[in-house]
């Protein structure tokens, strides 16, 4: 998934592991830790391939449950370097070879010794390791025309030993390097790099703390030290659109000390083609010819190669001829076998096409896209051009409204559709089709041009002046079992004799939803089994679940033979004990009512079974599921006589608790504990809580 073969990968986790670098000429299995002056290991990144880097298992660069973050880089003429040599242990040797002058370096020996690195901005023969060291000489020592300079060290020349380079120069939009004075501030931003950061390095010109790396897959505001570290936070925080943010921490902005930085921009470099059409009018008429010019440019930084563009004329133009500057176009398959493209070079085509009859009033767009090429586009977000040319006409817009878009059963509503001739000619044999969809009956229709024939939704307009607007307004009653539906009504243009050049808006629908509800009662008694004479409570309960507000609701409860009505509670509304009605009201989604009535059992009703009802008899708006419109509770009265009942139960220890299935209410009762406690007694004449 990288995207191209790196030349260079620097792999580093989040837990105690050193970074790895691996270069393109390291041979074998390879790689080199940054921070420690150790020998290349074969447990790290394994290789460089097609698309990305094979690791080991190491710890390095595998342990199980780590998070590892890369930096890949692939190098470029003029844009960045790899290469080897080998130390000759004299005082000095020069690297060259690299096509440009370097703005920063890293050095990295096959010996156990430590890389070396040297920052654009450092003076002299200074360069810097990856560990605590400081400022050192006698390793980098300068960056020339054609390369770099090293010094008799070790960890840079030591005779008949190998080492890996990999160097950058600096180079605007894609490696920036600058110094900074810490002034140990939180949240401190670095700006003026011209781009937002993939990749970056700072360092303290002095000892006592590795340099930091950051990676844009780092998430917050972690960073690392490239030795043996776990992430870090409150180092470099973030990456800036023009630069970068600094923490507080001493080694990246500690005060009063100087730091040097470089910051890579893409690090997927490649070859950014872009596309740009025109054409040499956007306005035109059936007959006219139309010319296209495509131009594509390569703004590097690579050479482009095998480039193919695809431009296929749309429906509506007939090709004629063209002409490119440079390779092969087919005019029945579109393609522009473009070939190669210099880094900044521009390759042109130009065709010239004729507008077909019957395209007046269409928009035409011609596309073109680049379909092939050998490398990696790092923004292939301009590798597209449109362009369109609209073939003049007439333009009859459809536009429809509602007066009423949430109507109940049997509502009427009022639909009206306006029909717009914008031009710029006039319109004539402008017809319309409006049929009314089921769900609504048409009761009367009205027109301010033409006739409309509701038994087939017809509209014939005629005549459309350029700027005029006719009118159709249909009544319409809303049909018994549509609550809970959405009834779409469309009026589409059928007919005009001039060419329509926008049918987008041709046709025009509105929608009414009849709203629905969804009211579910509950009926529960207090007592399901009292004896003649006790005092008992119906609770009736209703719910709304939607998906609108119930409004105009009645719910009817009579209190049944055998039950004499004593009082009622309502949570809102009106209860009528005469004739069991409860004028509710509004129930809103989601919302719940109740209702309590008192009743007396009536003496001469023992062995009976009393059933109350409960059910909605009215509601505004249409209920599809009436199933749990009705709610029952029953009673059953017992005789006065004497009984008698025994159980156990565990305590729980805190709290109230009812004790339930005795089958009767009590009058007395006794309870004893197995914890040696007296027993307790309630009897039915003791008030409130007393036992």
């Amino acid at each position: 998934g990288v995207g191209f073969r790196p030349d260079v990968v620097i792999v580093k986790g989040d837990l105690d592991q050193p970074s790895v670098v691996k270069t393109s000429t390291m041979i074998g299995n390879i790689s080199k830790q940054l921070g420690t002056a150790s020998a290349p290991v074969t447990d790290g990144v394994l290789s460089l391939d097609a698309d990305g880097f094979t690791v080991s298992s190491g710890d390095h660069v595998n342990e199980l449950d780590a998070d590892y973050y890369w930096a890949a880089f692939r190098s470029a003429p003029d844009d960045m370097a790899v290469g080897s040599y080998v130390g000759n242990g004299l005082s000095s040797q020069d690297i060259t070879g690299l096509g440009f002058q370097p703005g920063y370096a890293i050095v990295m020996s096959e010996a156990p010794e430590q890389a070396v690195q040297r920052f654009p901005t450092q003076t002299g023969d200074s360069s810097r390791q990856f560990d605590q060291t400081g400022q050192t000489s006698n390793q980098i020592t300068a960056f020339i025309a054609d390369g770099f300079r090293v010094g008799s060290s070790a960890t840079v020349n030591m005779n008949l030993t190998s080492y890996h380079y990999v160097a950058w120069p600096f180079k605007t939009g894609i490696a920036y390097g600058d110094s900074y004075t810490g002034n140990n501030s939180d949240n401190r931003n670095i700006n003026g790099l011209g781009f937002q950061p993939e990749y970056m390095i700072t360092t303290r010109a002095f000892a006592g703390y590795e340099p930091v790396q950051r990676m844009a897959s780092m998430a917050g505001d972690a960073s690392s030290r490239a030795n043996q570290d776990t992430l870090l936070t409150n180092h470099i925080q973030s990456f800036l659109a023009d630069g970068f943010q600094l923490g507080d921490h001493f080694g990246v902005n500690g005060i009063a000390t100087p730091h040097h930085y470089i910051a890579f921009n893409d690090l997927n470099l490649g070859a950014d083609l872009s596309l740009k059409m025109v054409l040499d009018d956007t306005l035109k008429n059936v007959a006219d010819t139309v010319s296209v010019y495509l131009t594509l440019a390569n703004v590097g930084p690579d050479d482009a190669t095998g480039i193919q563009v695809t431009d296929l004329l749309p429906a509506g133009l007939t090709y004629v001829t063209h002409l490119a500057t440079q390779g092969t176009y087919d005019f029945i398959t579109g393609l522009w076998n473009v070939g190669t493209l210099l880094n900044t070079d521009m390759a042109g085509l130009a065709i010239t096409a004729v507008v077909d009859p019957g395209t007046a009033g269409n928009m035409l767009t011609n596309i073109a896209a680049v379909t092939a090429v050998d490398q990696v586009d790092p923004n292939p977000s301009d590798n597209s051009a449109t362009a369109s040319v609209y073939i003049q006409g007439v333009d009859v817009r459809v536009s429809k409204s509602v007066d009423n878009a949430a109507p109940n059963e049997g509502e009427q509503i009022t639909y009206d559709v306006r029909v717009t001739n914008n031009g710029p000619d006039d319109a004539t044999g402008v017809e319309v089709m409006d049929p009314l969809p089921a769900g609504v009956t048409h009761i009367f229709s009205s027109t301010t041009h033409g006739l409309y024939t509701s038994g087939t939704g017809r509209w014939s307009i005629g005549a459309l002046a350029f700027g005029d607007t006719a009118t159709l307004s249909i009544d319409a009653g809303v049909d018994p079992g549509t609550g809970g539906r959405t009834v779409t009504n469309v009026a589409t243009l059928v007919a005009v004799a001039q060419s329509d050049n926008d049918a987008s808006d041709d046709t025009a629908s509105v929608d009414i939803t009849v709203p629905s509800v969804d009211l579910a009662l509950t009926k529960t008694v207090n007592d399901p089994t009292p004896i003649e004479s006790d005092a008992i409570a119906f609770t009736v309960e209703i719910s709304n679940a939607g998906p609108d507000d119930a409004t105009g609701v009645e719910v009817t409860d009579f209190v049944p033979a055998g039950l004499t009505y004593s009082g009622h509670a309502v949570s809102q509304g009106n209860y009528d004990d005469v004739t069991g009605v409860w004028d509710i009201g509004t129930v809103a989604v989601t919302g719940i009512a109740t209702l309590t009535i008192d009743a007396t059992v009536d003496i001469g009703s023992a062995g009976w079974t009393i059933s109350n009802l409960a059910v909605v008899t009215a509601v505004d708006q249409a209920d599809p599921n009436i199933v749990d419109n009705s709610a029952f509770a029953k009673v059953t009265v017992q005789s006065n006589t004497f009984r008698t009942a025994t159980g156990s139960y565990t305590g729980t220890g805190s709290g109230t608790r009812s004790i339930t299935g005795v089958g009767f209410r009590p009058d007395l009762v006794i309870v004893q504990g197995e914890d040696g406690e007296a027993p307790s007694v309630k009897s039915a004449s003791m008030p409130g809580t007393l036992s």
